[in-house]
């Protein structure tokens, strides 16, 4: 078989990025400092920071050493300012639990939570595993990806978000800066946002109302239930940023991609590129205006395995 290759342009979309490099960590400016955990001074420091390796909205995380199991593991550390809110604490011990709920091989596991990594201040965290990749956006950005391998991590994202829901959870932060690629998966990471399937959303949580604006559904703009098919929507968009390099209208602010999720009809799935037929018409189904016409997770993973399979 012949591989098919394309290159997507460079990305601009901004997200929030989680990375490690393959040969060593990626360094980035820390946000803030957190000088008592630096270095552990006794057995009892159980976790020592190394280098930051990404950023959210009100954490950062970690490169870090337990030094309990010796071994390298990521750690979310909660900034001091969000730290300081009454139920931040319960927040991220909530978000753990929920990534604690799903045992799949392409969804972050977690290892421990815990409100205290020093003693001098409340500083949440949770451990999870130390992924040795680069999240989606950023790989794919800079990597020439063949149709075959653009295949396998579609199928494998749409598996792990099949998971999710079957979890009775919805993720609502399917994007590509959430998924970090290694050699032979891919990972779904950050549940900050997830919530129970069914959830009304809350015009008091502008960010669980809205989430990234390039991959949002539209019925979560206009006060619909939190249902799997969010996630399916925002599986869709990825799916065609992944094939083409571009989002499903031309749009230039970040208004005119909102309406666009509610008003405009996307650009058809390619039927060029090397893109099976099945799974263009797939891609279309998954941006269906009306929730009830998307497929599911489990079958968008099933038909992007298989022409993974056809491929081959």
């Amino acid at each position: 078989m012949t591989t098919r290759q394309f290159s997507p342009p460079a990305r601009t979309r901004p997200g929030r990025t989680v990375s490690r490099s393959r040969r060593a960590v990626r360094r980035v400016q820390p946000r803030f400092t957190l000088p008592a955990v630096a270095a552990p001074k006794s057995p009892g420091d159980r976790y020592e920071l190394r280098a930051p390796i990404g950023r959210g909205s009100g954490s950062e995380v970690w490169h870090a050493h337990d030094h309990v199991l010796d071994r390298p593991v990521a750690v979310k550390v909660m900034d001091p300012e969000h730290a300081a809110r009454p139920r931040a604490r319960d927040e991220l011990r909530d978000e753990a639990r929920r990534m604690a709920s799903i045992a799949h091989p392409h969804v972050v596991r977690v290892h421990d939570f815990g409100d205290r990594l020093c003693d001098t201040r409340p500083t949440p965290f949770i451990t999870m595993d130390l992924l040795d990749g680069r999240n989606l956006h950023e790989l794919a950005g800079d990597e020439r990806l063949s149709l075959l391998r653009a295949l396998r991590i579609g199928a494998q994202i749409a598996d792990a978000v099949s998971a999710v829901h079957a979890s009775g959870l919805v993720h609502l932060d399917v994007k590509p800066a959430n998924v970090m690629v290694t050699a032979d998966r891919a990972t779904v990471v950050d549940f900050g946002i997830s919530v129970p399937a069914g959830s009304c959303v809350s015009p008091a949580r502008p960010s669980v109302v809205l989430g990234t604006p390039a991959y949002v559904a539209p019925e979560r703009l206009t006060g619909g239930l939190v249902t799997p098919a969010c996630d399916v929507y925002s599986l869709g968009i990825l799916l065609f940023w992944l094939f083409t390099g571009r989002l499903p209208w031309t749009v230039h602010t970040t208004t005119q991609l909102l309406v666009a999720h509610v008003r405009s009809e996307p650009e058809p799935f390619p039927r060029r590129r090397g893109v099976p037929g099945e799974v263009a018409e797939l891609g279309d189904r998954c941006l269906a205006k009306d929730p009830a016409a998307r497929p599911d997770a489990r079958e968008v993973a099933g038909t992007l395995a298989r022409a993974f399979l056809a491929e081959a």
